[in-house]
């Protein structure tokens, strides 16, 4: 994670460009994130993760910067939480962003001399760096992940909703933070606090080194449970008996757990972990930051079951066209292990499916659909084209 708080002068936010109280926007969504078109200074397209984790936009694809002027860019040399590491990166000064409805014009943009994220290929779409947390600064916001929509309403016409379960929300340095419970497998139950991450796909990540109540359950897998600036985000992969979040309860759900301490700068609110989209997609979600409130209404997707990579496999796009599907990691003991899939292996098809007519989105749904499903690969290995077929499991 990269603190880019301190850099951040005085802007002009958000402001609707028409006589309206509220605007839609549309987005995608790609492993639980989500994805919004921005045009910078009214003529760079840009596609941008929303992150209410960071504060200043992010370009973390710098060939897309040509268009830019960076004569009158800064060089800064940028420290990363939890590291003894730096980025090197550019400030962009007095730029403009434009959402449909919206702009925010005298912002402050950083761009990586490197891209330390790899988005694209993680991601399968050409996705150019992330958005920070001034779009909930000036609106409540509210997200329908069913309809891929966002709604960008103005503080003086909104009304807080009748129907949603509101939950207090702890903003610190413009970053929301919320009380949550949980029960380990061993039964004991204490409450915790995590920080309300858009930006990230986990369903929940929590750091044993925050509590010494926090135990790794006695059946996990050592992982990579995330990625950031500073790189691979090494942990484990359990399951945690019971999250209650605020009226509402999820049982046996997948849990991040890192062991890794990360200086914490938040101010005096110790945080235990993250909540990310793999809960948040479960719901209608508002963030009314006026209030100090998050808001919540469970959708159709609030009782789908926790799945951690039924196939055991990591895959990443590459090519100009983001169509070739490279094998990056294989889990132990895994479906796809025991049948002899390896690292580096192509996918040509999947269950008869040309990559080509694919994406990776396509695929990762595929695998993750439900345990029992049948898959037949055609990979390519060095000069070898190979079939292998084996049944998605959970391996956690």
């Amino acid at each position: 994670m990269l603190n880019s708080q301190p850099i951040i002068a005085q802007q002009i936010g958000f402001q609707f460009t028409t006589n309206r109280s509220n605007i839609s926007i549309p987005f995608e969504s790609y492993n639980n994130l989500i994805v919004v078109s921005a045009i910078i200074n009214e003529n760079i397209p840009l596609s941008l993760i929303l992150d209410t984790g960071v504060g200043t936009t992010i370009i973390t694809e710098r060939t897309v910067c040509e268009d830019f002027d960076l004569t009158s860019s800064r060089c800064v040399s940028l420290p990363v939480l939890g590291t003894q590491n730096t980025i090197n990166a550019r400030i962009l000064s007095n730029t403009s962003i434009r959402l449909p409805g919206v702009l925010a014009t005298g912002q402050n943009i950083l761009i990586l001399e490197e891209d330390y994220l790899n988005l694209k290929n993680f991601l399968g779409v050409n996705v150019h760096g992330i958005m920070g947390k001034e779009l909930f600064k000036y609106f409540a916001v509210k997200i329908n992940y069913l309809s891929k929509c966002i709604t960008l309403m103005s503080h003086d016409s909104y009304k807080p909703p009748r129907k949603f379960h509101s939950i207090p929300l702890i903003l610190i340095n413009g970053k929301p933070f919320i009380e949550v419970n949980i029960t380990q497998e061993n039964g004991e139950s204490f409450p915790i606090t995590l920080m309300v991450d858009l930006g990230a796909s986990h369903s929940m990540l929590v750091d044993m080194w925050s509590d010494s109540s926090i135990k790794l359950p006695e059946k996990h897998l050592q992982q990579i449970v995330g990625r950031g600036l500073g790189g691979d985000i090494h942990g484990y992969v359990g399951r945690v008996k019971e999250l209650k979040l605020g009226e509402y309860q999820f049982n046996d759900l997948v849990v991040s757990f890192t062991e890794s301490y990360i200086n914490n700068k938040e101010g005096v609110i110790p945080r235990n972990g993250t909540l990310g989209g793999d809960i948040l997609k479960r719901f209608h979600v508002i963030f009314d930051y006026k209030n100090h409130m998050l808001y919540l209404k469970k959708n159709n997707d609030f009782r789908k079951p926790f799945y951690y990579n039924l196939s055991g496999l990591d895959i990443i796009a590459k090519g100009k066209e983001l169509h070739i599907f490279e094998i990056a990691n294989v889990y132990y003991n895994s479906p796809a292990q025991k049948t002899g899939i390896q690292k580096g292996d192509i996918i040509l098809s999947v269950n008869g499916k040309l990559s080509a007519d694919l994406t990776l989105n396509e695929i990762n749904l595929i695998f993750q659909s439900h345990p029992g499903k049948n898959i037949w690969l055609k990979i390519k290995r060095n000069d070898q084209v190979l079939t292998k077929k084996f049944k998605l499991e959970k391996i956690i």
